[in-house]
């Protein structure tokens, strides 16, 4: 395999450094011209070939060191023959797609099939130099193989903060550990408490994943995992509040890359905040759970976030967390679905002796109160979701 060499803002102004060579990929039906994007410490070629001619073994291809490719998103072919080339390639040199017109659906397919990165073409300065450091920090797209092992993501997301999405993805990953081999990761940078929901207090933490950058690999991951004894694993989030852009979009596709590497199922617990990354953490989710109430604001909130979602091609499942018993509700569900345009597929009750008990104590929900309407509710909602997981598995 290539190698594919870490840039620094300093690369190449020493004499003895040699540059990046990255290839630029072009339609040779493009008629407008194209503006060679620079760099320093980088030495970019242009070259003119359709997609579907494109092979690993092309010469311009073997001497990239990275690879920027024009695709036609008009063009439904060309994601096929995007995704031959990532095959081909099996992880030799980083690939970025280029693309004239881009949607987010786009984006996500396309990094879904193993691109590093999407540029809008033509491609600005600015995209370009960090396009670039994303792909020379990723050491290889992750392209599933037969000889791969790649576990399933799945996200929880609150509709509105404070609604109990770190509740139920902390419970329900012990349910799911009981079989899986799980981790949940705590990407809730600023206000990340799910360790502590388990009582479970690690020396370890994702900023020491983020600290890793290009070094994290699976030893280290599985370092920083903390073991809680139902099984589960768990990178736990910051101790202290952090910027949300300490994460990026390629180091979220590199910590999900190796913990779908290490396990079969992998827990996402994100900020109620829209994010770049957080959004890149969603494209590579093969369900996102949201969380929501079944109160009128809390209705609207999930249904803004749906649109998006649902706009974006993110499949998901709408959870209603705390729901009283029919007698003492003030919103009927009927009237709930019919404002979010879509079935509820997950109800859980309110039981905030039970769940209030677990979270105070960093305890199961079984060892608070065992037989719990809460507990039988999450258990049914495990269940179903792991049919879809394993449904997807069988595709």
């Amino acid at each position: 395999m290539t190698e594919v060499r870490p840039v620094g803002r300093e690369q190449g102004k020493n004499a003895g450094d040699a540059p990046l060579r990255v290839v630029l990929v072009l339609d040779p039906t493009r008629t407008e011209p194209m503006t060679r994007p620079a760099r320093a410490g980088v030495e970019v070629k242009l070259h003119l070939a359709a997609l579907d001619k494109i092979t690993a073994t092309s010469a311009f291809v073997m001497r990239a060191d990275i690879l920027i490719v024009e695709i036609d998103t008009t063009k439904p072919a060309q994601f096929d023959q995007f995704a031959r080339l990532i095959q081909e390639l099996d992880g030799s040199r980083p690939v970025v797609a280029a693309c004239r017109t881009l949607t987010v659906a786009d984006t996500r397919r396309l990094m879904r099939h193993g691109a590093i990165d999407v540029l809008p073409l033509p491609i600005a300065a600015d995209d370009f130099e960090h396009s670039i450091e994303q792909a020379a920090r990723f050491r290889a797209p992750q392209v599933a193989t037969a000889n791969v092992h790649e576990g399933k993501v799945i996200s929880f997301l609150g509709a509105v903060g404070g609604i109990g999405a770190t509740a139920l993805a902390t419970q329900s990953g012990v349910l799911w550990a009981a079989t899986k081999r799980v981790c949940l990761i705590d990407l809730d940078i600023q206000f990340g408490s799910a360790a502590l929901y388990l009582d479970m207090k690690p020396k370890l933490n994702l900023v020491d994943l983020i600290d890793a950058g290009e070094r994290l690999d699976a030893e280290i991951l599985r370092a920083v995992a903390a073991q809680h004894s139902s099984g589960l694993s768990v990178i736990a989030g910051p101790d202290d509040m952090m910027p949300l852009e300490i994460m990026t979009p390629a180091l979220a596709m590199q910590i999900l890359s190796v913990a779908r590497q290490c396990f079969d199922l992998v827990i996402i617990d994100l900020p109620s905040a829209w994010t770049s990354w957080s959004m890149t953490v969603l494209s590579q989710s093969a369900l996102t759970i949201l969380v929501a109430p079944l109160t009128v604001p809390g209705i609207h909130q999930a249904k803004r976030k749906l649109d998006l979602m649902d706009a974006n091609v993110l499949p998901s499942k709408i959870v209603l967390n705390r729901v009283a018993r029919p007698l003492f509700r003030t919103i009927d569900l009927g009237d709930t679905e019919k404002v979010l345009g879509r079935k509820v597929d997950y109800t859980i009750a309110n039981d905030y002796l039970t769940v209030s008990g677990a979270i105070d104590q960093g305890r199961t929900l079984s060892a608070v109160k065992s037989k719990s309407r809460v507990e039988a509710d999450l258990a049914e909602m495990v269940s179903g979701l792991s049919a879809i997981l394993d449904a997807d598995n069988d595709e």
